[in-house]
């Protein structure tokens, strides 16, 4: 038997143990749908137990004088580090609470509420969520994973830290818990969302949040509907997303409608916004289009933009889009588009149409390049240069104004910014060359005619040759 000192110190030593072997990887299950009651005497996370919550109406349980949860209060607490755990929470959540885990050091910890189970997560302090994972001196890495919430849910606005992700596991299930026992789907239509990364998985429920403001990336696995997005890194929304005003690193995607889009980088299929900004670079497969929002535009988040004053605006340093249809159109670097319908385009660079018609007011650039297919009707054009590479007869442009240099200081005829200029198209046995000629205020592309290339006639010729000799041999042998 351990007598004084040698008493004291097993009882440090026992409990050293129980605080480190509690601060890696641990299981823990919060269950309990009971009365108001005392929480116990364990407010250390003890791995593989499954703790009973006996006060979910009332969000206030306690240890003594020591509230776990409740006002100002945390689940678990008074641990110098909390750490690795999986927290799998089945009891409601109710009341006006604090933190759910709380010490110096919490760091990579799960907490995982409603996924598989319909659960209700009231709070009566305006629905404010925060400082969920409070770390007194350290908070990273943990993230909250967030499944079905039931209609009577007040929780509105969830901020888990700025170094702490949140996933939304979305999904559906019947609530045994009502008397109808109706099938529940993950709603999170009402809720904002604050921290590092947040994730939307590919399940019901999960197209539709209110808004985010994340330090990270926004990722969601299906199409996306917002009021507001804004992160600090990358928002990838492959099945496409609606959103009023979108602020990112990059954005990436599929369809996107908004409002207003600010990224360094953008990369999608299509984008519709009343105003497109890019420190960078857009690129946009199919439509890249800027206009201002009608009264009827669903859904209603676009009602706060509509008075913006930069409707129809795009405004990057390289676009390189399908087709563009917007207002103003600006490139810090060049412009490179099927076609362009826009009252105004300015590139510092280049501006290259290949693909339709396009139609432009007023544009300015360092060159003009019409490929492929392109066409353009401008009314005044300051350029540079004018190249045409387009191998399709008809007129390639038709200027109905003024034709300046890029400074716009010297007005010029067609012939002082272009000359007439051959392309070439080859098959593999005939070559058709086109000119293109200006002809007053319009460039014309013809076809010149079409020949046999040499390269086919030797082809023909060199088989001739060797069937010759065939026959030559074949008569010397005889």
């Amino acid at each position: 038997m351990l007598k004084g000192k040698k008493k004291a110190l097993a009882a440090q030593v026992l409990l050293g143990l129980m605080v480190a072997g509690n601060a890696y990887a641990a299981d823990i299950t919060v269950t309990g749908e009971g009365a108001k009651g005392d929480w116990g005497d364990a407010p250390y996370l003890q791995e593989g137990t499954e703790y009973t919550l006996l006060a979910p109406s009332y969000c206030y349980v306690q240890d003594g004088n020591n509230p776990l949860l409740g006002e100002g209060g945390v689940l678990f607490t008074d641990q110098a580090s909390i750490e690795g755990h999986n927290i799998t929470i089945k009891a409601n959540i109710q009341g006006t609470c604090g933190p759910i885990i709380k010490a110096k050091k919490v760091v990579n910890n799960v907490i995982t509420f409603g996924e598989g189970d319909v659960k209700e997560w009231q709070l009566w302090d305006g629905g404010n969520a925060k400082n969920i994972f409070d770390g007194l001196e350290v908070s990273k890495d943990n993230t909250l994973k967030l499944g079905i919430l039931k209609s009577t849910s007040t929780v509105k606005n969830v901020n888990v830290g700025t170094e702490n992700d949140i996933v939304l596991l979305g999904g559906s299930a019947v609530d045994y818990g009502a008397s109808d026992q109706p099938t529940v789907v993950a709603n999170y239509s009402d809720m904002s969302f604050t921290g590092r990364n947040l994730t939307l998985e590919d399940a019901d429920g999960t197209e539709k949040i209110k808004s985010a403001d994340m330090k990270g990336d926004i990722t969601a696995a299906r199409h996306l509907t917002a009021e507001s997005l804004t992160a600090g890194g990358t928002i990838t929304a492959n099945g496409g997303l609606t959103v009023g005003n979108v602020t990112a690193k990059a954005l990436n995607g599929g369809a996107v409608e908004a409002a207003n889009v600010t990224a360094d980088d953008i990369n999608v299929a299509s984008l519709e916004a009343e105003a497109v900004a890019a420190n960078n670079n857009i690129n946009v497969s199919g439509l890249l289009k800027a206009v201002k929002a009608e009264a009827s535009v669903s859904p209603a988040m676009y009602v706060m933009s509509r008075a913006s004053g930069v409707a129809g605006y795009i405004n990057a340093k390289n676009i390189n889009a399908g087709k563009i249809e917007a207002t103003n159109v600006k490139a810090t670097g060049s412009i490179v588009a099927g076609s362009i319908s826009a009252t105004t385009v300015s590139s510092a660079n280049d501006v290259t149409l290949n693909n339709g018609a396009s139609t432009v007011a007023n544009m300015t650039t360092g060159s003009l390049n019409i490929a492929g297919d392109g066409r353009l009707t401008v009314d005044n054009i300051n350029v540079n240069d004018i190249k045409i590479t387009s191998i399709t007869p008809g007129t390639a442009l038709t200027v109905n104004g003024t034709i300046k240099d890029k400074d716009g200081t010297i007005e010029k005829e067609l012939e002082d910014v272009f000359k007439t200029t051959v392309n070439e198209e080859n098959t593999a046995l005939f070559n058709t060359s086109y000119e293109s000629k200006a002809e007053g205020k319009k460039i014309v592309t013809k076809a010149n005619g079409t020949k046999i290339r040499e390269q086919s006639k030797s082809y023909v010729e060199t088989q001739m040759a060797a069937l010759a000799m065939v026959a030559s041999g074949a008569d010397l042998l005889a």
